[in-house]
């Protein structure tokens, strides 16, 4: 193991000189977490992902990124995801480069149901079993509300920087993309994330060319209703996991 890791020292010695940079000039953390793993329990935030040139001018130059008129921004690459917190009921809008709507509801649980654009086809959304080819209308909630932060750490904290008009703390790392075809070889991409210095919560997070944007509203009022056809599937699917987790472990 140790063998390895000097041979990737030795064939990326670039990363040690700028970690050793950045740790010695970075400015002291701010006292608090790392980030906010929860939202408020009343809450909305939008997040729009964006890919190749247009993320790579997202992250480094948002006015330019957001203009209309940049001949590297397509906005058919962006792909924007809505959620809508009230309590224990959240809603996940996912909308395409096609403007499709696909909405999940969940409880905040592993239990999910999702609504097909029709707006009457409904289903129980599947958990994929393969971790690098997950299902990409799941959200894990069971540790956060907010996905792709876990890597974040004090190690990887570089910087304090104004991104969008707020002060963020900056945290950068290099991950490890794997891919679900066993014939594909490993990868490594940079990876940045942007998180709003008084609140805690994330503002962006940047892979490789891949760059999502998280965009706060205003909280909702109050609890938002849910269909009777998806609120009984909800229920019935919630009924089974409390009573898988009340029975006993069976003996060998």
């Amino acid at each position: 193991m140790c063998l390895i890791c000097l041979a990737l020292l030795a064939s990326r010695p670039e990363l040690f000189s700028q970690q050793a940079q950045t740790t010695a000039t970075r400015p002291p953390f701010p006292p608090g977490p790392l980030i906010r793993k929860r939202a408020d329990d009343f809450a909305q935030w939008v997040i729009t992902t964006r890919y190749a040139d247009a993320a790579g001018e997202a992250a480094n130059t948002p006015e330019k990124g957001d203009s209309q008129n940049s001949p590297s921004h397509s906005r058919q690459f962006d792909v924007m995801t809505v959620f809508t917190k009230t309590g224990k009921i959240i809603r996940v809008d996912h909308v395409g480069a096609q403007r499709q709507d696909y909405t999940v509801w969940t409880l905040g649980s592993s239990v999910e149901v999702m609504v097909w654009p029709d707006r009457k086809s409904t289903e129980t959304l599947a958990v994929s079993g393969n971790p690098d080819a997950p299902n990409p209308y799941h959200t894990d909630f069971s540790n956060s509300d907010f996905q792709g932060f876990e890597w974040l750490s004090l190690r990887n904290y570089t910087d304090i920087k104004d991104f969008k008009g707020m002060k963020c703390i900056v945290y950068q790392d290099t991950r490890k993309i794997k891919s679900d075809d066993p014939g594909q070889p490993v990868t490594y991409q940079p990876v940045t994330a942007y998180v709003e210095i008084e609140s805690r919560l994330p503002i962006a997070l940047v892979t490789g060319d891949q760059v999502s944007l998280y965009e706060w509203k205003p909280a909702p009022q109050a609890v938002q209703p849910v269909s009777p056809s998806v609120q009984s599937i909800l229920d019935r699917q919630q009924r089974a996991a409390d009573q898988m987790a009340r029975q006993p472990a069976r003996p060998f």
